[in-house]
């Protein structure tokens, strides 16, 4: 039996451990106390650790690795993001319309809804979102999608009216909007610094709270996917 000091909270046991150690590079087992590892080994000598209290895995085989350090990751952004917006990486146009739609029914009318992560090469369609797919989500909130490069935004006719311009606006400075090639109407995408306007200045500021929200948000996310460390840039 373990003397009482070093008795663990938590022994994992039955895995294929890689312990990234150049002289033991492979393990069955771990043993953790007060989130620190106390033993790796064996899986015969960590189970005699155990005490009436330790909590035991079963890896049953499973690969166990260490934590992975993320050394470029844009850390409260994306958490903001994703407390503040609809997650659009889906596989269909349809099912970005519905995720934008959710959004909405907690956003009060004439407020902005925002979706992010859109990229038309992963959808079925193979195509940018356009002003009618996201009238056919709402109109009475303004729409904003960012695609996943972050070069390219899609609105709907209640952004652009909002936005204050229409076929006879001319492209702004460093950015352009997309048109009808028949008609020359606004199809409801934004180039580059077309969308300046909105980001900058029509959307609301993001509070403490959302901030606050965010953080615990994005930290729960890396944890789910084995990120222990990561370097905000």
């Amino acid at each position: 039996m373990a003397s009482e000091q070093l008795i663990p909270d938590l022994i994992g046991y039955n895995g294929n451990v890689i312990t990234v150690d150049p002289y033991k590079p492979r393990a069955q087992a771990f043993a953790v106390r007060d989130g620190a590892f106390v033993a790796v080994g064996d899986n015969d000598d960590i189970k005699d650790m155990a005490g009436p209290h330790t909590r035991k895995m079963d890896f049953a085989g499973s690969t166990v690795v260490p934590g992975f350090i993320d050394a470029h990751i844009h850390v409260l952004s994306s958490g903001i993001r994703h407390t503040l917006m609809a997650d659009c990486a889906l596989p269909s146009i349809g099912e970005i319309q519905e995720a934008i739609r959710l959004r909405t029914a907690d956003t009060a009318a004439g407020d902005w809804v925002q979706g992010f992560k859109f990229d038309d090469t992963k959808t079925v369609e193979n195509r940018f979102l356009n002003r009618r797919d996201l009238d056919g989500v709402t109109g009475q909130h303004p729409i904003l999608v960012a695609h996943r490069a972050g070069h390219v935004y899609y609105t709907n006719s209640k952004g652009l009216e909002t936005l204050g311009i229409d076929k006879n606006s001319p492209d702004p400075p460093g950015g352009r909007y997309g048109r009808d090639e028949a008609t020359g109407e606004l199809d409801g995408v934004l180039y580059e610094t077309a969308a300046d306007p909105i980001r900058f200045e029509l959307l609301s500021k993001v509070t403490p709270d959302v901030r606050r929200e965010g953080l615990k948000t994005i930290c729960n996310m890396f944890a789910a996917a084995g990120l222990t460390s990561v370097h905000d840039a």
